[in-house]
């Protein structure tokens, strides 16, 4: 097989993302949980688990929606902790700075928190720019479909664990706004898993697409919209029953029977041992740094940290007390500008009308 080109990292960044090993204390995994039998569909139960896989994933459709984007894709496994890091090699629009789509994005999952870093321009800039985001989950957050699909493919081993109902995160956006920015959008899904360890899904059909064959085969109208993920090649990494192809089929019920958009995902390399990673990427760069656990539909407000590291909740907790209390005093003062408007307008009516009556009429 033909390896993957090496990633080029700039100082202070994660730099040797298969080589260096760091396992967060939260990936440890009692030795009593190997061997376990697989259950059909609710995923493996907890196996001690350690690989790396690293490839391509291209994405073919409209230019306008993605399409024609490719990235190089690297994937590290210890446990349940997972981190998945992308590099554009080829952008939708080529000579163009598509802004929809950042340079790099590094996702992963620590044991207790979820992480997204976009980095944006030259990755090989002095100082790297970007978007941060923490979640309290154990999927990646407002992610791209190609993510969301690597993802599912070698590194969703433990979430199926979590399911409690045939919902699952579609490897789109989607929902309402809060369900987007508190990270908890999940829609119909269907899936079946590789009976071997650690687990993965062979097949993940997501809103009305589990009922589009069915659809088709009995001659009714157009397929319904949604999208699937499939796994057309397996291969052994140790124990492990790995992915080398995924393909990923987005469909619209205008669209035809014809995916508009197609995610493949081809695998170059295979490692059998944990890989030398942390599994809280650094920043170490120029970052605007959000939580998700700040978010609340009741009283939406930003709260966003400029740091070149992860900031503790509590500075999250400070800035959005901060931030309530001015727009509390702001509030403040709009009332009392509006009530103080309102006496100007309405006292003089008052005044005339009292007036009036005071005034004797001629008889």
């Amino acid at each position: 097989m033909n390896q993957p080109k090496p990633t080029q990292y700039p100082a202070g960044s994660s730099s040797t993302l298969a080589r260096q090993t760091t396992v967060a204390l939260g990936c440890a995994c009692p030795a009593a949980w190997v061997g376990r039998a697989a259950a059909p569909d609710s995923g493996q139960a907890d196996v001690a688990v350690t690989y790396s896989v690293s490839g391509v994933v291209t994405v073919a459709g409209r230019p306008l929606t993605g399409g024609g984007r490719e990235s190089r894709f690297a994937v590290a496994v210890s446990n349940q902790c997972w981190l998945i890091t992308l590099e554009r090699i080829r952008r939708p629009v080529e000579g163009t700075n598509f802004a929809a789509w950042p340079d790099r994005w590094v996702a992963a999952f620590d044991g207790d928190h979820s992480y997204k870093v976009e980095v944006w321009g030259r990755l090989d800039a002095p100082i790297l720019t970007g978007n941060a985001l923490r979640h309290a989950g154990n999927e990646p957050v407002q992610a791209m479909p190609e993510l969301y699909v690597i993802w599912y493919a070698y590194a969703s081993h433990a979430y199926w664990r979590t399911l409690t109902n045939q919902l699952a995160h579609p490897l789109q956006h989607g929902g309402t706004y809060e369900e987007y920015a508190a990270g908890t959008y999940r829609a119909p899904a269907r899936w079946r898993l590789e009976a071997r360890p650690p687990g993965l899904p062979a097949w993940v059909a997501f809103g009305t697409e589990a009922a589009r064959f069915q659809t088709l085969a009995q001659g009714d109208a157009e397929p319904l919209a949604g999208h699937e993920l499939t796994v057309t090649g397996w291969t052994n990494v140790g124990p492990w029953q790995v992915p080398v192809r995924v393909e990923a089929q987005f469909f619209l019920s205008l669209a035809g029977p014809s995916p508009w958009q197609t995610i493949r995902v081809e695998t170059e390399a295979f490692g059998e041992t944990a890989p030398a990673v942390s599994f809280v990427p650094p920043l170490g760069g120029d970052f605007h740094v959000s939580d998700s656990r700040m978010w609340d539909p009741h009283r939406p407000i930003s709260v966003v940290i400029r740091s070149n590291a992860w900031p503790v909740i509590e500075d999250f907790i400070r800035l959005r007390a901060s931030r309530l209390a001015v727009r509390g005093s702001l509030e403040a003062k709009r009332t009392a500008f509006t009530l103080l408007l309102a006496a100007i307008l309405i006292l003089p009516l008052v005044f005339l009308g009292v007036v009036r009556r005071l005034t004797p009429r001629p008889s």
